[in-house]
């Protein structure tokens, strides 16, 4: 039925985009840390804040193992993402005449072709941190701003004789202190690493809301159901780990 297919279109991209509004709001105002996004940009912090401390040469390896690991993966999904998205806007002209498969193919392509964004960031991100990881252990001290100089003057008493020492014209003002170039480029890499961690779950995140449309050549009928079950999937996918708990026996049994 054309009215069901329809239906069923509307109806899974307003499911699935507003479980996504929600959930990434929650990550970007802090209010979403029981989910693995939120766990994920807290151990990045940690990530950075490590290489901070240990600049030595097994560390700087692991880092950049880490980096070509995640650029690997960047371009082998994205690159797929962008030739499949471009085969569906392709195909839209062979359709012609079949207006939900034309729907199909217009949300199939515009969702590979977000994933396909959110991995070309992902490589921007990681080329940017590649360069600035280096500056973490080089040490510069930190400059202060310029403090105002008082002028002395000489206070006077009403026989004209100068009355005890000098006082100050202007209050003095506390150094304000500036963040030296060690500290910007720690802040810098904590951010960058935060984004690189919201785009590389973006571009998976498009995939997953491009698999259920998959599933409407079936009918309306099997596109709520292939979005019901990866809503279900979602839930799992960002709350899920929580199922996993760690007691403290365990921990004594690691002898942690």
């Amino acid at each position: 039925d054309r009215n069901l297919a329809y239906g069923a279109i509307a109806g899974s991209l307003f499911l699935l985009i507003t479980y996504h509004i929600v959930m990434y709001s929650a990550v970007l105002t802090g209010r979403g840390k029981s989910t693995q996004l939120s766990q994920n940009i807290r151990n990045s912090v940690g990530w950075v804040m490590k290489h901070r401390e240990k600049s030595d040469a097994p560390s700087v390896t692991l880092a950049i193992q880490t980096f070509r690991n995640t650029i690997l993966v960047a371009v082998f999904v994205g690159g797929n993402a962008f030739t499949q998205a471009f085969n569906f806007a392709d195909g839209y002209q062979s359709s012609v005449g079949n207006p939900i498969e034309q729907a199909r193919y217009i949300v199939l392509a515009a969702l590979l072709f977000g994933s396909f964004l959110s991995w070309a960031c992902v490589i921007r991100f990681i080329a940017h941190l590649g360069y600035l990881i280096g500056t973490l252990s080089h040490n510069v001290p930190p400059p202060t701003s310029p403090v105002p100089v008082a002028t002395p003057t000489a206070v006077v008493d009403g026989t004209g004789e100068e009355a005890g020492k000098a006082e100050s014209t202007a209050p003095q003002k506390p150094a304000k202190q500036i963040d030296d170039p060690h500290t910007a480029a720690v802040k810098e890499c904590i951010r960058i690493m935060s984004l690189n961690m919201i785009f590389f779950s973006l571009g998976f995140r498009f995939l997953f809301m491009a698999l259920p449309f998959a599933f409407l050549s079936m009918g309306g009928a099997g596109l709520i159901i292939a979005t019901a079950v990866m809503l279900f999937f979602l839930v799992l996918y960002d709350y899920g780990y929580q199922m996993i708990t760690i007691s403290e026996v365990d921990l004594a049994d690691l002898k942690l």
